[in-house]
């Protein structure tokens, strides 16, 4: 009979350990990879918030000084668009989609 020594026993364990991370790693990528790409397009657009108005500030004779005035910010991500567009025309598709003006500049 084979005697069982200690590095026999670590040698066994870390291969076992190996075909599990290696099992675990190609159900991750290759059967559900399909469900976690989703997941992942689905994270491309975000809502952030931020703080919530602080309030008005009068002065002692009642004058308004300082109120909170509502902001939006427009971000665009390169690698996310698909298609390559100039700067006059993704200025276009801009302002036709947001119904605003933009600056000739």
């Amino acid at each position: 009979m084979i005697k069982f020594n200690r590095l026999t026993f670590l040698i066994l364990i870390l291969t076992l350990f190996y075909f599990a991370l290696v099992g675990r790693l190609f159900y991750l990528q290759v059967i559900k990879g399909e469900y976690y790409r989703e997941i992942s397009d689905r994270n491309y657009i975000k809502i952030f918030y931020s703080n919530p108005p602080r309030g008005k500030i009068y002065d002692r004779n009642g004058v308004l000084l300082a109120y909170d005035v509502p902001t939006y910010s427009l971000i665009a991500f390169p690698y996310i668009v698909k298609k390559n567009y100039s700067i006059q025309e993704l200025k276009e598709n801009l302002k036709n989609y947001l119904n605003i003006e933009l600056d000739e500049k």
